[in-house]
């Protein structure tokens, strides 16, 4: 189990962060601290074909402010209360603006509690940094204090979390997503690695966190252009070739232009072989030819299901603080922050999902997988 226990981070935003701060901190914590990749660009445990769709200064660009594969830290007992832990990375080139940042810190294909996310507290010089490690790592079981073990071949993703979630945050954020890969054969012998979506739907202070399960993992990620998008009551979609959609089935639209309103996370309702409509859509204006990308979501497996809950920041918040508590493993993942601003106005929301044990014989309960928002 690796985790993030209460983690209070400034957030300088007069508009806080939504659901695109829920978004980044599960996307660094799920892909680089739990699935501990090899790889400080490219996460784990996502689908393997298009797992995710998300803007460049988002997963990396200019909100990844530094990575690196030869960092090493020494032993923290958990003598002391401080928390302080000297990170060095001798190929790095560490600046005075990374203070007060984020470093994601893991080895490759570690099980370690101390895979996890850290302030930075200091910069010390060019190859050094203080991290904060009372938000990661396992307490010293007599003292109850943070403490480390001395750890070389440490790989290192330094963040800038607030330009990434502004990324997501303006109008390219609606129909960005993951989609969660879990390992749930370890938890119920037979049982397929179970998928969750999570999509942006919406922009800054209206968004919404929409999320789609599908028990049996049938991901499919492929994308084709839309041709046309009506201004209508729903929007019907022409795409230039047969889309093999079923009706019921869900599909992320990106990019759209013009008839923007068509952009987002749909469920399908299948007119022909090369058009299908959007169930609860309306038109907002005259599409742009071939603008808009359409992703295949999930196939219909019967575990399917779609919904979508608020998770904005009123647009009264202030600059304030956010506080984050992750924990997790390959088979569940839990999400706990909240956004308090100068006034005192707090914006809460936590999502959950699992692969819970199964409760019944296999052929009965044979994919089980939950989610609570």
């Amino acid at each position: 189990m690796k985790f993030v226990r209460g983690m209070v981070f400034p957030n300088a935003s007069s508009g806080g962060r939504g659901v695109a701060w829920r978004m980044k901190w599960t996307y660094e914590f799920w892909g680089f601290c739990i699935w501990a990749p090899n790889s400080t660009t490219v996460p784990g445990g996502f689908a393997s074909n298009n797992g995710t769709v998300l803007p460049t200064n988002f997963t990396g660009g200019t909100s990844l402010l530094a990575s690196g594969t030869d960092g090493y830290h020494p032993a923290v007992s958990g003598d002391q209360f401080s928390g302080d832990c000297l990170f060095s990375s001798p190929s790095a080139s560490f600046t005075p603006t990374m203070a007060g940042r984020i470093i994601a810190i893991w080895v490759p294909g570690s099980n370690s509690s101390e895979d996890s996310l850290y302030i930075i507290s200091r910069v010390v010089s060019s190859t050094q940094l203080i991290i904060n490690i009372n938000s990661g790592g396992t307490p010293n079981p007599t003292t109850k204090h943070p403490s480390m073990t001395a750890r070389t071949g440490v790989f290192y993703r330094i963040l800038d979390m607030e330009t990434a979630a502004a990324t997501l945050q303006t109008t390219a954020g609606n129909g960005n997503y993951m989609v969660f890969q879990t390992d749930a054969g370890s938890i119920n012998p037979g049982q397929a690695n179970s998928q969750i979506q999570i999509t942006h739907a919406g922009t800054d202070s209206v968004a919404q966190l929409a999320v789609g399960l599908s028990g049996t993992g049938t991901w499919a990620g492929n994308s084709f252009v839309l041709n046309t998008a009506t201004n209508a009551t729903p929007i019907v979609c022409t795409t230039p070739t047969p889309h093999n959609f079923s009706t019921g089935q869900t599909i992320n639209i990106t990019g759209a232009l013009g008839n923007t309103a068509a952009n987002g996370q749909w469920v399908v309702t299948v007119v022909n072989a090369t058009q299908f409509s959007l169930s609860g859509s309306v038109g907002n204006g005259a599409y742009t030819a071939n603008s808009g990308t359409v992703w295949n979501g999930f196939q219909n497996d019967g575990y399917q299901c779609l919904f979508s809950y608020v998770t904005s920041t009123n647009q009264a918040y202030t600059a304030g603080a956010t506080a984050i508590t992750m924990i997790g493993d390959k088979t569940m993942l839990i999400a706990h922050i909240r956004e308090q601003d100068l006034f005192q106005f707090n914006a809460l929301s936590s999502f959950y999902f699992e692969i819970p044990l199964r409760l019944y014989p296999q052929n009965a309960d044979l994919h089980p997988v939950a989610f609570l928002g």
